[in-house]
């Protein structure tokens, strides 16, 4: 299996999602709202690399 950057960019983010849901179940969404932003701002970036990657775009 290689880890090239395209499983760390797929990975990362469902480890951080699997993190983020266990600590709003642990200690509530009111105090992490900033980390829950900055997961949506990550996923949003991997996203558009990761489309950008397989879908390159034509003028």
């Amino acid at each position: 299996m290689s880890w090239d950057a395209l499983d760390i960019t797929i990975l990362g983010p469902a480890l951080l999602a699997g993190l983020l849901v266990g600590q709003i179940l642990w200690v509530g969404m009111d105090q992490l709202w900033p980390i829950a932003l900055l997961y949506i701002v990550w996923t949003l970036a991997v996203l558009g690399m990761v489309s950008g990657h397989f879908m390159p775009r034509r003028m």
